[in-house]
């Protein structure tokens, strides 16, 4: 299963709820992008392996935007989190000031800093980033969902919503 949307969504902890409770492996794609400090990314061939090995288990949740619909669709399960900006942005903003507070080590060791998140550069801050790029993925995201080779895919718009599908879930399946 593949868990997408926008920055702030819930797609990391909602991965780690169900490799929890489901005994799946729980993948991020951000820690097979991010390979070291200052947000260095692996290159496109090393990151085509590493994605790979991360899908051969069938049992994983994986969080994270794909980027190409052969990714989309090599999934069984999308669940996109299409949560409005009035849910997502105060939770990324309140995630990114606790990163910097305590300054966690993320994927590859690169750290949150003030300058990085409140940057008005979308390329430098995952704030812009966010409020930039997540329309255009979004549309991405439904040119993939309505190919007619897609997984199921649940374009979930509301906290209660996705609670009410994921009881529709068969872990076993």
């Amino acid at each position: 299963m593949l868990i997408v949307g926008n920055s702030g969504t819930g797609k990391s902890t909602l991965a780690g709820r169900l490799a929890a409770a489901w005994d799946l492996d729980h993948i991020e794609l951000d820690a097979l992008r991010f390979v070291g400090p200052e947000w260095e990314q692996a290159p496109a061939d090393e990151l085509e392996r590493r994605f790979e090995g991360a899908i051969a288990n069938p049992r994983r949740a994986i969080a994270g935007n794909v980027n190409t619909q052969d990714w989309w669709n090599r999934n069984d399960l999308i669940i996109w989190l299409d949560l409005p900006t009035r849910v997502w942005l105060p939770r990324l903003v309140r995630r990114s000031i606790t990163r910097i507070r305590t300054k966690e080590p993320l994927w590859g060791g690169s750290i949150e800093t003030a300058r990085d998140v409140f940057h008005w550069n979308p390329e430098r801050s995952v704030i812009m980033y966010a409020v930039v790029h997540g329309r255009r993925r979004m549309r991405r995201f439904e040119d993939y969902g309505a190919d007619p080779g897609a997984p199921e895919t649940w374009r979930v718009r509301s906290t209660a919503e996705l609670d009410r599908r994921l009881g529709e879930l068969d872990p076993d399946a």
